[in-house]
């Protein structure tokens, strides 16, 4: 089995297809904590020899993905001192990504002087590698680092977390229902909303028409079904890019959107988060059995005890509450307008703006601030990168909350 058929993003509804990816993964991840000596650039790669931990091998040949690329500069620090042209994330990720003899031979120069500098100093290596029937690692070009970490990272795979979640929520005596899973290069994000647990919110969708068909009809509104579902949203990085979180979410039942409301106190109280850092290991030294199964349960008693405080009527009615206010403010501009200005605030990329602009104006709710909102979630729903996707639903509540403030009349916008 080699890495091409599991690196691709996954965006899916289904948790058996989510399941499938993550096993298929799971059969191919390799890590290795090194010292930099048994480290080397060559030719834009990575090269790691004398491999002695879990496999042994002689020479592994490592394609560093954008993830993989940012650690190395923080690791390393590289573009960190005063007379640094641009930060060296950046700058590693633009050498790497031309394809140009000078651009790769400045990326093999630059990595290896960094390298060499601290030759004792130990990473964590992550990466997926392709491997042969009877489960050795297949040198074939085709590996890929993925992660670049410091040897204190504590690691919780996205199948552990995953597992842990679903124990969890059996623990806890709900049910739930698996609304998205999202599993990129750097993170998964588990959508979840608890069957029976909807509730009323007339005012907050009072006008609100949906962009998708409900039961095979189009142009359903807010007005005929003005629920939304509490849950939550489970998600995690194996790679550095943030720890193990958990927050509420509503879903608007006529058309899917997720709102997550981190931009509330009281909702940004309730988040759960765990960094994935330990104690320091030596080269070779991955965390024990015995202690990853304490870290797993660890994992699954947060989720049990969190669901309860999800769905409480007090909390969820207040969060309708205060989304019905907010929603409700008028933004009297022009639209293109409004949204090219909220862009830059919560970081919209361009290729996002057409599309939030035209859920916008057929929203129903153009005139107010909901409106922004309910493009933006919706939207979110149809963008191919998992990492975008949960950037939008996240920002989406901050940009409906900043509308009013950004918002200008049209003739001042002519």
């Amino acid at each position: 089995m080699n890495t091409s058929t599991i690196i691709n993003p996954v965006r899916t509804s289904n948790l058996t297809d989510a399941l499938e990816r993550l096993q298929a993964q799971a059969e191919l991840k390799f890590d290795e904590v090194v010292q930099a000596k048994n480290l080397r650039a060559e030719g834009g790669k990575i090269i790691l020899a004398d491999g002695f931990g879990e496999v042994r091998f002689d020479r592994l040949t490592l394609n560093p993905n954008g993830t993989a690329l940012g650690g190395m500069a923080q690791r390393l620090q590289i573009g960190t001192g005063k007379a640094a042209i641009k930060p060296g994330s950046k700058y590693l990720k633009d050498l790497h990504g031309l394809a140009d003899q000078h651009a790769t031979e400045m990326f093999d120069s630059t990595v290896n002087g960094f390298l060499q500098a601290r030759p004792e100093k130990l990473y964590m290596l992550r990466a997926f590698v392709s491997r042969g029937a009877a489960g050795e690692i297949v040198d074939d070009g085709q590996a890929v680092l993925r992660a670049f970490l410091s040897n204190q990272y504590r690691r919780m795979d996205n199948l552990d977390m995953l597992t842990s979640v679903l124990e969890g929520v059996q623990r806890s005596g709900h049910e739930v229902e698996l609304n998205r899973a999202d599993i990129s290069d750097s993170r998964m994000r588990l959508s979840f909303t608890v069957p029976g647990a909807d509730f009323e919110a007339p005012d907050f969708l009072k006008d609100y028409v949906s962009p998708y068909p409900v039961n095979g009809r189009h142009g359903v509104t807010g007005d005929e079904l003005p629920v939304v579902s509490a849950g939550f949203v489970a998600s995690n990085s194996e790679v550095g890019e943030g720890g193990y979180n958990l927050r509420p979410e509503l879903k608007v039942l006529i058309c899917d959107n997720g709102i997550t409301m981190d931009a509330y106190r009281d909702a940004a109280d309730m988040i759960v988060s765990k960094k994935h850092l330990g104690a320091a290991v030596g080269e070779g030294i991955l965390m024990s059995s015995r202690v990853a199964e304490i870290e797993r349960d660890l994992y699954t008693e947060i989720t049990s005890s969190a669901i309860a405080s999800f769905i409480d009527p007090m909390f969820v009615e207040g969060m309708i509450g205060q989304l019905t206010t907010d929603s409700a403010k008028s933004v009297i501009s022009n639209k293109v307008h409004l949204i090219e200005q909220l862009a830059k605030k919560v970081g919209i990329q361009e290729t996002e703006q057409s599309m939030i602009i035209e859920d916008f104006i057929k929203s129903g709710q153009s005139d107010r601030a909901g409106g922004v909102l309910q493009a933006m979630t919706s939207v979110s729903q149809r963008v191919a990168n998992p990492d975008r996707a949960a950037h939008l639903e996240a920002q989406a509540v901050m940009a409906m909350r900043l509308a009013p403030q950004v918002s200008e009349p049209v003739a001042a916008v002519a």
